[in-house]
């Protein structure tokens, strides 16, 4: 289990629910090679968000910014 605010974990709800519908879209409306391309650019955005809401406990230190 990793321990973490309400809004860094929303937050990250957030940008998988966005993830999940985009590739149904793609997949509903046969525009796969446009939501692919939103896929990718929302697993960006949400790699940006895990990376300033999460660090390792214990003797890690967060990533720099």
């Amino acid at each position: 289990m990793i321990k973490t605010t309400k809004n860094s974990y929303e937050l990250l709800q957030g940008k998988l629910t966005e993830i999940e519908k985009t590739a149904i879209s793609g997949i509903l409306n046969g525009n796969a090679e446009d939501r692919l391309r939103d896929v990718r650019n929302l697993v960006f955005e949400t790699r940006q968000c895990i990376n300033q809401s999460f660090y390792v406990a214990g003797d890690d230190e967060p990533p720099a910014a």
